[in-house]
């Protein structure tokens, strides 16, 4: 029986090419999965709060809320980002917002400039932004909030507890 040998695929440039190729997406891998904030971004981690949570920026949020309100505001309409909320038992617009009403609610805010208003309990948010916020617990259980890079909903002992009183401060700097 005779041997075969295997026909290569590439030849030697195209090797290479590939080589460079593979070795250039995995660096590229973690620097994307592992994207944080630039210079002049603020980052804010808000976890299983309870009250009032606004924020009015340019950036990007996510978050969740167990029940309760959110009021969108999109603050440049024309540009191609445009924010996304789902879960709503009760939506309507206010003007130029959008107010859901629900449980379970989840909101997507990347690129633009916008506000939201989160009013309710189990509110969790993370952004990274620069703007104003404003938070407000209400007393009971208020949850906590991080403005340093952490993550509250797996570091809660690293944040910080949610004020009972109104509380704002600016989020990020001026580049």
């Amino acid at each position: 029986m005779a041997e075969s040998r295997g026909v290569a695929i590439l030849n030697r440039p195209m090797k290479r090419a590939a080589l460079f190729t593979l070795l250039a997406g995995l660096l590229a891998a973690p620097a994307v999965a592992g994207i944080t904030a630039t210079r002049g971004d603020g980052k804010l981690s808000v976890s299983d709060a309870r009250g009032l949570v606004w924020l009015q920026g340019r950036g990007a949020a996510i978050g969740r809320l167990d029940r309760g309100s959110i009021t969108v505001t999109d603050l440049t309409p024309d540009d191609s980002s445009e924010p996304l909320v789902f879960g709503c038992n009760d939506e309507r617009f206010r003007g130029a917002a959008l107010v859901c009403k629900g449980e379970n609610v989840r909101y997507r805010l990347i690129g633009g400039m916008w506000r939201i208003s989160v009013l309710g309990r189990g509110i969790d948010l993370s952004a990274v932004a620069k703007g104003r916020v404003l938070l407000d617990g209400d007393g009971l259980r208020t949850g906590v909030y991080s403005t340093k890079g952490v993550d509250c909903r797996t570091e809660p002992e690293e944040c910080e507890v949610v004020p009972e009183e109104e509380t704002s401060f600016v989020l990020g700097t001026v580049r």
